[in-house]
């Protein structure tokens, strides 16, 4: 399951047109989806954080984007 959710984000992340050029990894465990790397803006944050909340019924999300 955890490959499968985090396969699924990095589809999400790398499909979506606001994030062009913004570079973000999702590692996913038991408990938590861990978010690293760099985006542009603000607007890509939380762009980002959008994308990844439908996951939190089953992770903990850990944003650690800069």
């Amino acid at each position: 399951m955890n490959r499968r959710i985090r396969d699924s984000i990095r589809d999400l992340l790398s499909s979506d047109p606001v994030l062009s050029g913004a570079s973000v990894e999702a590692t996913v465990d038991d408990k938590n989806i861990t978010l690293t790397g760099t985006v542009k803006s603000h607007v890509q944050h939380q762009r980002v954080l959008q994308l990844v909340d439908q996951y939190r019924r089953w992770r903990n999300v850990v944003d650690q984007i800069k």
